[in-house]
């Protein structure tokens, strides 16, 4: 009975010390997963804030594309063709945009197309509208 005893004692701790610790390859494998996470992280952190800078300056040139129509809008029917073919280069937070206002006239004679483009990089703003001769 003592031999059993201690081959029992024996096989018990070694198949514990087997599993006591973890192995080299194991913690490599987990630091390679690991650094993948990271950089998909730090990927999507740079993607961030590459849309944010974007959406302020398309804000800043919605603004700017709004502010000339209403501009054009508020100028007299008769006196609206001093716009015919406006630009301008305009620089707000260090971003530079490139606006073009144009007037033409439209198939009625008493409405002219307003367009106003704002460009910057290889963004751009649109807008459209009309101005009529007549107020209803």
């Amino acid at each position: 009975m003592p031999m059993l005893e201690f081959a029992m004692r024996f096989y018990n701790r070694s198949s514990i010390n087997k599993q006591a610790g973890v192995t080299i390859l194991e913690v490599l494998i987990a630091v390679v997963i690991f650094s993948f996470g990271m950089l998909a992280l730090s990927r999507m952190q740079m993607q961030t804030i590459y849309d944010n800078q974007v959406g302020k300056q398309k804000v800043a040139a919605m603004l700017i594309a709004q502010e000339y129509l209403e501009k054009s809008l508020l100028t007299p029917f008769n006196k609206i063709d001093q716009w015919h073919q406006f630009e301008k280069d305009i620089l707000i937070h260090k971003s530079r945009y490139h606006l073009l206002l144009s007037v033409n006239q439209d198939v009625i004679p008493s409405v002219k197309r307003i367009s106003v483009v704002v460009s910057w990089g290889k963004y751009n703003v649109r807008y459209q509208t009309t101005k009529s001769q007549y107020s209803f």
